[in-house]
Order: structure tokens, then C-alpha cells, then sequence
């Protein structure tokens, strides 16, 4: 591996480990804006995932959505985080054939 794909590796895993660690201090809200943040980055670190058609639509929702949502208030940065995740239910029930 790359010495670029290491650095970017460790960038987004020194990422966690200081979220984790600072979820303890933060309000709920700011650690569910790092969790969003998380994938977010994860989906950078791997554009491969984008060529399928599910990860692309999040992407864009998060790189869309994400920050309008987290700073208009806690109520409506709740309604997102529903959205991203009822997403996602949806995708894992059509990928196990349960639509």
C-alpha cells in the first residue's frame, strides 16, 4: 500500500479514535454529526463503493444534506439521521430479498 493510501488511512482511523474519546464530553447530537462524518469519509477513502448505485445516493445525500441539517437545529438534524438510516433499512432488505 501507498504511503498516500496509509496517510489517508490513518487520518480517517485517528479520526474514530478521537471521536470515540470525545463523545464522552460532546452533546449526543455532535457525536451522531461525527458518526455521519465517519461515513462520509469512509465513502471518500473507498470512491469504488460510489460505482454502486445505493452508495452513490448516499453520498450525495450526505455531502448535500449533512451540514444544512446538523445546523438548522437538533430536530432537524434527527429527521436526517432518520432518513439516512430508513436508507439504509430499505437497501438491506431489498439486498437479503425481503422487499
Amino acid at each position: 500500500m501507498s504511503q498516500q493510501k496509509t496517510d489517508d488511512w490513518f487520518t480517517y482511523t485517528s479520526f474514530l479514535a478521537s471521536s470515540a474519546r470525545a463523545g464522552i464530553e460532546e452533546s449526543v447530537v455532535v457525536s451522531s454529526h461525527r458518526l455521519i462524518e465517519a461515513l462520509r469519509r469512509l465513502l471518500e477513502l473507498k470512491p469504488e463503493l460510489k460505482s454502486d448505485p445505493f452508495f452513490a445516493e448516499i453520498d450525495e445525500l450526505l455531502v448535500r444534506s449533512t451540514s444544512a441539517a446538523y445546523f438548522k437545529s437538533p430536530e432537524k438534524f434527527t429527521d436526517f439521521l432518520d432518513e439516512v438510516l430508513q436508507r439504509f433499512a430499505e437497501e438491506a432488505r431489498a439486498r437479503n430479498g425481503l422487499d
